[in-house]
């Protein structure tokens, strides 16, 4: 019996030891991929929001629409309150005062803000720099 002890409770111990060590594991991949996940959604609709901006008198309106469509879904998933609000302010700017886009300078300002905070780096100042595309007139 006292060989039994001395074999079991130190494979007894090797095994819960592993079992913790590969659920603490698990838990810190899911909550890595989470974060990489919301990163990853995040900077798309910072991406798409920069070029409906930008090509705002250019772009046909479905495509921004579809665009459009996307981003207040994605923030709807992934964005903190205030994002989700700044892009309800969007949303009613658009449709209600006739394509206003208005809200988008301080929606997209707080989406950089938020993935560079997610990203650990530094805070930047002012507005993002769009470049503004106009159509060619062509006589």
């Amino acid at each position: 019996m006292d060989i039994t002890l001395k074999i079991l409770i130190p494979a007894v111990v090797a095994v819960v030891g592993w079992w913790i060590g590969h659920f603490l594991s698990y838990q810190k991949d899911r909550k890595n991929k989470r974060e990489d996940k919301k990163i990853e959604y995040l900077i798309n609709v910072f991406e798409d929001l920069n070029t409906i901006r930008a090509k705002a008198n250019i772009l046909d309106v479905n495509d921004a629409s579809t665009l459009l469509i996307s981003i207040s879904t994605k923030i709807e998933l992934f964005g903190n309150q205030q994002q989700i609000n700044k892009m309800r302010e969007l949303a009613t700017g658009i449709t209600e005062k006739q394509g206003d886009m208005t809200a988008s300078w301080s929606l997209i300002d707080s989406l950089r803000n938020d993935i560079r905070a997610e990203l650990k780096l530094p805070v930047v100042d002012g507005n993002v720099a769009t470049f503004f595309l106009k159509k060619n007139e062509t006589s």
